[in-house]
């Protein structure tokens, strides 16, 4: 399939849609980063960790989409900067790390509203007009998305450890194994 054939050069086009993945992904990828240098319960790092490995998976994904589309056209994206972050870019994530927010329940809100808001992101792009192997693409990561959402709103990860059990009587025990991360 050529590369000319998948998308318009107007705003809107499949080649600007994926360059708004791309970036709000790597943006994910570096405030996951971030947060997993000074978050210090070795189990919500390992639950980040996982969770930007999506995220790492969805960048080369879209890479490659973006890639095929283009052709032999080159534009050039921007790239957000890990070791630089900044707030303003980087999101909810990076905004309380770098406020010295680093408690679990204020961690765990800015990763709920940044998943949210990627998935708010693919829902929009995969309702576009997209040819099917990318719609395809995007609806997994889209679902991926409501994974990572329902893990951070159903564990009890995120607590300090020892709590669940001070809880156990007005709560539900609830999983803390990090998403799976799927197999391509």
């Amino acid at each position: 399939m050529s590369g000319t054939s998948w998308h318009s050069n107007g705003p809107g086009s499949l080649v600007s849609g994926l360059e708004d993945l791309l970036i709000a992904a790597q943006r994910s990828v570096a405030a996951y980063r971030l947060a997993e240098r000074v978050v210090d319960d070795h189990r919500v790092q390992a639950a980040l960790a996982r969770l930007r490995l999506d995220h790492e998976r969805h960048v080369e994904e879209l890479n490659e989409l973006r890639d095929e589309a283009l052709g032999d056209a080159v534009i050039v994206t921007g790239v957000v900067d890990v070791e630089n972050p900044d707030p303003a870019v980087l999101g909810p994530v990076a905004a309380a790390v770098l406020q010295g927010n680093v408690n679990g329940a204020t961690v765990l809100e800015a990763i709920r509203t940044a998943e949210a808001d990627m998935h708010r992101l693919y829902d929009d792009h995969v309702n576009r007009n997209y040819m099917e192997p990318v719609r395809a693409a995007l609806a997994r990561h889209r679902r991926e998305e409501e994974a990572h959402l329902a893990f951070l709103n159903e564990s009890g990860l995120w607590q300090p450890p020892g709590a669940e059990g001070a809880n156990s009587d007005q709560q539900e025990t609830r999983s803390t194994s990090p998403p799976p991360i799927p197999a391509d």
